[in-house]
């Protein structure tokens, strides 16, 4: 009989493990401590891929190391058990008896030459999850001497809080995977990105953004308000922070005492998305982009190119107009007419799926254009 306050003891261990998995093996360990007959004292969370074989473990209790070694570098993905186990559906629990005959199993390697010597022949498996080619298991192996007990129902009865939380600990993962590469990427771009909300206050900037607040020249803040050299420039971002520019992008050149330009691009950020910044002024509602202009590169050119299936011809405009060249520019630097350059301009409209200049620039903008591609994992 599966009693209530030892069955709730465990699924809260397991809905931790979900938040922090080194805690798979505490919540493994309590449901064998609660539920298992004796000399069942092993459970394991396995991920597996049986072409080409492998394994990982998720969690175990009752497996020390050198068996973790043991079975992955021998008998992941490729022993009877696991394979067998490909039969059941996502959810469905069963003793392994019921997949593959005992005799035939104790014939098999992994038996003989690893579970034999503490006497384990049979388990109690649980299908959790596919993923691809992967699928993960909760093992439970046992003795041939003892029968599971209360172990098979209680099992039965914890596989689908085992399931959720395997899969919310695997989103989470994936969720902190995506925000470190965001993150590293956008460190690691050779542009200034600066995030604001309403009446212009800084809510993010990558490094190379505070370098140019570090140099004050050209940008500053005021209290932790960002504040253009350019005035016009300046009253155009702060209608965009309120939400009333009269475009959601615009370019704006800024030239520093030396004499060099540098090219920022102002997006808006839709109303949705600003919950992506948590700031208690609220919000972030526009992002600033941009740096000293070097030129269009050919490894810019190239990177259009490959981002957007454009010719040879349409990357190099798309580069001018990125770097605030426009179309006039273009058709200098090509030696072509500006009508020439209009008409490579709408093939990069059809390609694109934008219409005008503005939403191209957006779209270009909004590429890691120029980011380190060895940072993306």
């Amino acid at each position: 009989m599966i009693g209530v306050s030892a069955y709730d003891r465990v699924i809260h261990e397991i809905y931790e493990a979900a938040l922090v998995p080194s805690l798979w093996q505490s919540a493994l360990n309590f449901m064998i401590s609660e539920f298992a007959p004796r000399n069942w004292e092993v459970a394991f969370l396995l991920w597996e891929r049986h072409d080409p074989p492998m394994g990982r473990f998720l969690g175990s209790a009752g497996v020390n190391p050198m068996a973790h070694d043991i079975y992955t570098n021998h008998f992941a993905g490729q022993n009877d058990w696991s394979l067998s186990s490909r039969k059941l559906r996502v959810g469905e629990v069963a003793l392994s008896d019921r997949l593959i005959r005992r005799s035939r199993f104790m014939q098999s390697s992994m038996y003989r030459d690893f579970l034999q010597h503490w006497g384990y022949g049979v388990a109690i498996i649980g299908m959790l999850d596919r993923h691809g080619p992967d699928q993960l298991d909760l093992v439970l192996p046992g003795p041939v001497t003892h029968g599971p007990g209360d172990l098979f129902e209680a099992v039965g009865l914890l596989l689908p809080h085992f399931q959720r939380a395997a899969r919310i600990s695997r989103r989470i993962q994936e969720a902190d995977l995506r925000a470190a590469t965001a993150a590293s990427l956008l460190d690691n771009s050779p542009y200034a990105v600066f995030a604001l909300g309403p009446d212009m206050e800084l809510q993010l900037a990558n490094s190379s953004g505070q370098m140019a607040l570090e140099n004050g020249q050209l940008i500053a803040l005021s209290g932790n308000r960002l504040i253009v050299a350019d005035p016009a420039a300046q009253a155009e971002l702060q209608a965009m922070s309120f939400g009333l520019g009269r475009d959601r992008a615009f370019s704006v050149t800024l030239v520093d005492e030396a004499g060099r330009q540098h090219l920022y691009t102002a997006l808006a950020i839709a109303p949705k998305l600003t919950d992506q910044f948590d700031n208690p002024a609220g919000g972030a509602t526009l992002m600033l982009v941009g740096g000293q202009r070097v030129g269009i590169s050919d490894d810019l050119v190239a990177q259009i190119e490959q981002s957007f299936s454009l010719t040879a011809a349409e990357a190099r405009l798309a580069g001018h107009l990125l770097e605030g060249a426009g179309l006039e520019g273009y058709a200098k630097d090509r030696t072509v007419s500006i009508n020439a350059a209009r008409f490579v301009l709408k093939g990069i409209y059809a390609k694109t799926g934008t219409s005008n200049r503005t939403q191209l620039l957006a779209l270009l903008r909004e590429a890691p254009l120029g980011w380190k591609p060895d940072l993306i994992g």
